[in-house]
């Protein structure tokens, strides 16, 4: 791709951008020529696209050098990503400082050096989305989660080494929280729950996926419901050890839901579980 056309600078005249021959992925290249021919906020990327996924850790390192007053990252499935794109003088997280949103969902290459890394420069980061990263574990995101006490929404999606000592984290620092998804983390147990329903967050979160944690049982989610008054979408989905108890709870406590999932609760009574849909969405009320 030829950048000869690309204008030297735009929008207030100052802003270079003769760096974009430096980069190798045209999705990357069209991003900033859109951005910059509309006059775009560049202080959110978004490559979370099939047209940038080939991102390399050079070219992040380039992005990161000229976009240092970023503000949010989107580099879900650009699975060519690792640490050394995150980490160091030259990596994302020091480079940008000032961001409060991340997601690098499917990121699979991405280790426990990269939280830390954006856990030490990041500190007023209010959403981040870590589902799919199978390296990262509680080694990580409890220091992230004690260090970034502004998150207001954290995605663990099938990350597998998360136990409760994340949850505990986030029920001792993460006062502001309104979203968490640990589903598919197969270690999170009733002790976790517990923990959270005691948390300064419970009764603000408004959003909370626990489908497929196959350890916790009615004991920690009553508890949960109990605090979490005001959820708008709650998922039980594949919790095999929900019953009736936890349905009771929930249709007392919950009275905000809008869309609630209990699919594939085989010992919830028939008489009173949801419909076979294991989604639904509830009338405005």
């Amino acid at each position: 791709m030829t950048l000869e056309g690309i204008p030297e600078f735009y929008g207030d005249g100052l802003t270079m951008l003769r760096w974009l021959c430096r980069l190798t992925t045209p999705g990357l290249v069209v991003f900033f020529m859109v951005a910059a021919e509309t006059d775009a906020d560049i202080r959110h990327l978004d490559f979370g696209n099939p047209w940038t996924t080939a991102m390399s850790d050079a070219e992040l390192h380039t992005v990161a050098d000229n976009c240092r007053d970023a503000l949010s990252l989107i580099v879900s499935g650009c699975e060519r990503l690792s640490d050394f794109g995150f980490c160091g003088e030259n990596g994302l997280a020091h480079r940008c400082s000032y961001l409060e949103k991340i997601n690098v969902d499917s990121c699979k290459l991405l280790s426990d050096a990269s939280l830390d890394a954006i856990a030490k420069h990041c500190v007023d980061l209010r959403s981040l989305n870590v589902a799919n990263c199978s390296r990262f574990s509680d080694l990580s995101l409890a220091p992230l989660i004690e260090t970034c006490k502004f998150l207001r929404e954290i995605v663990l999606s099938h990350c597998q080494l998360v136990t409760d000592n994340t949850l505990i984290a986030i029920a001792q620092f993460s006062q502001y929280l309104e979203l968490l998804h640990v589903d598919y983390c197969m270690h999170v147990t009733n002790t976790g729950l517990i923990v959270m329903s005691k948390a300064t967050c419970a009764p603000i979160l408004t959003s909370l996926d626990l489908s497929a944690c196959r350890r916790i049982s009615d004991h920690g989610v009553t508890a949960l419901l109990s605090k979490a008054t005001r959820l708008n979408n709650l998922s039980l989905f594949y919790c095999g050890k929900v019953t009736d108890r936890s349905i009771k709870a929930l249709t007392h406590q919950c009275n905000e839901l809008v869309t609630l999932n209990l699919g594939d609760l085989f010992q919830v009574g028939s008489k009173r579980s949801t419909p076979q849909s294991p989604s639904t969405t509830l009338p405005a009320q």
